[in-house]
């Protein structure tokens, strides 16, 4: 919707005596017959425009009629403000939830590559009884690199089956366009 006001750079509590003569000015500034060109096509676009204006703000009624329409107009969006305001902030804490997770599965994973053993470390007494005086907290770590093994292969059993939900429902529409059209697709693509 047009605001009036803003296309004639008027308060929307200004008087019929200051429409009327910010009118008048800005017919004279954006007259046609000042430009040339294409210049002369948009000022009788912006002479329509605020002449659409006058005639609505100078008429008691009509602007009576309009100022409902135009408040009516700010409350819709208003409204809509607020939804997509309620949206945002619920993405934001479904971010602010997803981060959290990809932080504690990073410390896991930190974790467990820290307390990883070196392969190529020289085998050595120290080594050895450093092991053996730290056999309890290596068994903790155990438990939690077998939790996040886990939490792999739960993951990787899920990403097989979407994939092979996926191959099975192409296939599917492969053979219904099939048994709708009489081509054999599997011809035509392994021709």
């Amino acid at each position: 919707m047009k605001n009036y006001y803003e296309i004639l750079e008027v308060n929307p509590k200004a008087s019929e005596d200051i429409i009327k003569k910010v009118y008048k000015i800005k017919v004279k500034q954006n007259h046609p017959d000042l430009f040339q060109g294409e210049e002369k096509k948009k000022a009788e676009e912006k002479t329509k425009e605020i002449t659409e204006a006058y005639d609505i703000l100078s008429n008691k009624e009509k602007r009576q009629n309009y100022d409902l329409e135009l408040k009516n107009n700010e409350n819709e969006e208003n409204d809509k403000y607020i939804k997509y305001e309620s949206i945002i902030s619920s993405l934001k804490s479904e971010n602010e939830y997803l981060k959290n997770v990809i932080i504690s599965k990073n410390n896991i994973i930190n974790e467990f590559l820290e307390n990883e053993s070196d392969p190529y470390k020289p085998s050595s007494n120290t080594y050895y009884k450093q092991n053996e005086k730290n056999e309890h907290k290596s068994n903790l770590q155990s438990n939690n690199s077998q939790n996040y093994f886990y939490s792999i292969l739960y993951d990787l059993k899920q990403l097989i089956l979407k994939l092979a939900i996926f191959i099975i429902i192409i296939l599917l529409l492969l053979l219904v366009f099939w048994a709708l059209t009489g081509n054999n697709i599997f011809e035509i693509i392994f021709k």
